[in-house]
């Protein structure tokens, strides 16, 4: 009879042991999304981005009088981790000087690269001081659905109008604010 009982236990751990519903785990997360754009003198990457919307400077110095400084070449990182598509446009008035009356034109104009196309220049005369000259699009980003955390960064020339430049009036405070506005399509 102990025997009998000892069996009878024993099948009745082996059935439950092994009769049991599997156990599961079940893993959800949830990833935000990043949309950002920082202008730089150097293209970046996912390692070397760092914090977004930061202001930079480009400085145009010429030896003389008579020669226009040579045109600088400046980038629009966009840093996504979703798959659309992004378009940059751009608005900016002429270089005005807060101590002298002329002003200054200039051209941004975007260069052919991976990961993005180009649109149209942005073409400010010396004229347009008070209402923005615009580019739109400047620059559409190119969809992904691969890449996961993307920087793609897309270069753009910045010329000053050679014209203005030899009839402007000696200053050391010519300045402007071009205005880059991210959308995504």
């Amino acid at each position: 009879m102990k025997k009998a009982i000892a069996i009878l236990l024993v099948l009745l751990v082996a059935g439950v042991a092994f009769g049991a519903d599997p156990a599961s785990l079940v893993i959800n997360t949830t990833m935000s999304g990043v949309e950002s754009i920082k202008l730089s003198t150097t293209a970046l990457g996912v390692s070397t981005y760092t914090a977004e919307g930061l202001d930079e400077t480009l400085s145009f110095t010429s030896e003389d009088e008579l020669t226009v400084p040579d045109d600088q070449t400046a980038y629009v990182n966009l840093r996504t981790n979703k798959e659309n598509s992004y378009e940059i446009s751009l608005s900016g008035i002429s270089l005005i000087s807060p101590t002298v009356d002329t002003t200054i034109g200039y051209v941004l104009t975007p260069v052919a690269g991976t990961g993005y196309s180009v649109g149209s220049a942005l073409t400010v005369l010396k004229a347009d001081t008070e209402t923005p000259k615009t580019a739109d699009p400047f620059i559409t980003y190119t969809a992904d659905s691969t890449s996961g955390l993307r920087v793609v960064p897309a270069a753009f020339t910045v010329a000053l109008t050679d014209a203005d430049w030899l009839a402007a009036t000696a200053a050391a405070d010519y300045t402007t604010t071009v205005t880059v506005t991210l959308t995504a399509l």
